[in-house]
């Protein structure tokens, strides 16, 4: 199992259900413990974490 803590995109800030509608096997993301501006990714393996890690830095990408 690996976890990672990241920074918590400026998204979720204001509707944090948004982590909800990550669905992976085996993947979950939560708030991190006495954080508020992070976030746990606990994942099956690196990969899964990266992908995780990916969609969330999404989030703070501005659209086109």
């Amino acid at each position: 199992m690996v976890t990672r803590i990241v920074r918590r995109p400026v998204s979720l800030t204001f509707d944090e259900e948004i982590i909800e509608e990550y669905k992976a096997r085996g993947v979950t993301i939560a708030p991190a413990p006495g954080e508020s501006s992070k976030l746990v990714i606990s994942a099956p393996d690196e990969a899964a974490a990266d992908a995780a890690e990916i969609w969330l830095a999404e989030m703070d990408t501005p659209a086109d």
